[in-house]
């Protein structure tokens, strides 16, 4: 195996049948990130020596980026949570796979591909009722293409979900008195 980074070697003993290798991590670190060559020489008993350079891959163990942004303050009413303008702003690698997730007294999941560029995510009248009044908190993980992850606990808020109550008082005496003359 030769990697960006160096090369190691594995030994096997032929028995006929298919066999697999497996890198450990020490390999990999070894190896380093990106391609990865593979040569295979068989050697049989009389010493006759047959080699193969197919097989090769790409090793990808760096964290996709994210970034996760709350919109606005972190008290949120009906109104801003259910805004276009949305509670987080996420920003992941284009092509990767995003999960939010919202947490109150219920949870709420949210999944879009990263485009390279700021996303909102708002939430809907139902998230709402599903999530309740209080504290709201948000987990965002991305994963790329080779399976790596990167998650942020940013975005957390407070939801009112209490409309404000109106009283109305009239002051003072408010009959009308008519006299004719």
């Amino acid at each position: 195996f030769t990697g960006t980074a160096g090369s190691i070697t594995k030994t096997l003993t032929g028995t006929g049948s298919a066999q697999s290798l497996s890198l450990t991590a020490a390999d990999l670190v070894t190896l380093g990130e990106g391609a990865i060559t593979v040569s295979t020489i068989a050697v049989d008993a009389a010493g006759n020596a047959a080699t193969s350079t197919s097989g090769g891959f790409s090793f990808d163990n760096t964290p996709p980026a994210l970034t996760v942004a709350a919109v606005g303050d972190a008290n949120k009413s009906i109104g801003d949570a259910t805004s276009v303008a949305g509670v987080i702003s996420v920003t992941a690698e284009s092509g990767n796979a995003v999960t939010v997730i919202f947490a109150g007294a219920g949870t709420v999941t949210k999944t879009l591909t990263g485009t390279g560029a700021g996303q909102t995510v708002a939430l809907t009248s139902a998230d709402l009722a599903t999530l309740g009044a209080g504290a709201i908190s948000v987990t965002t993980a991305v994963t790329d293409a080779a399976g790596n992850v990167t998650t942020s606990t940013n975005g957390g808020f407070s939801l009112d979900t209490t409309p404000p109550t109106l009283t109305v008082a009239l002051a003072g005496d408010r009959s009308e008195e008519h006299t004719s003359e």
